[in-house]
């Protein structure tokens, strides 16, 4: 198995809690134009099925990034992943990332699926350094403030 991408000092990583839900809904907000309600990372968290993480910032414990995967079977699927624009471009999203691969692959998973808007060319390009693999399209998936955008299906396996 590869060894996990570091954290840059400062940050830690760490499983998300029911309390963390309302700040996971607001970077949510931040981030996507159809973003999760506070209600649904509040289901992912009690849910067996999923694996939910959130990334925190060592020195005021704020919650600036999260993912969640889910886990169903011998399939895994990242659901949604975010890190606040200010911390961007720091390894964080790639560290996240690489922790969702391992657990699902550790849990029994063969495969780990996931949708990107097409126009999400970080996103793109950090999926493919992880080994993901483009697998079709979803036309028009994201409703998006300037009308409906592709989404691009990207997959991987654990072998």
């Amino acid at each position: 198995m590869d060894p996990l991408p570091p954290l840059p000092p400062g940050y830690r990583v760490r499983w998300m809690r029911p309390e963390d839900a309302a700040h996971a809904a607001a970077l949510s907000r931040a981030s996507f134009d159809l973003p999760w309600a506070e209600e649904h990372f509040q289901y992912e968290v009690r849910n067996p099925l999923s694996r939910a993480w959130v990334v925190e910032e060592m020195a005021n414990g704020q919650v600036v990034g999260f993912l969640i995967l889910w886990l169903v079977a011998d399939q895994a699927e990242i659901a949604t992943v975010a890190i606040a624009a200010e911390h961007r471009r720091r390894g964080l999203a790639r560290h996240l990332v690489a922790r969702a691969v391992r657990e699902a692959c550790a849990q029994g998973a063969r495969q780990i699926d996931l949708e990107v808007r097409v126009d999400n060319h970080a996103a793109i390009a950090l999926y493919r350094a992880l080994g993901f693999r483009e697998a079709g399209r979803r036309r028009g998936y994201y409703q998006t403030a300037q009308g409906p955008t592709d989404a691009l299906r990207m997959q991987r396996s654990c072998s």
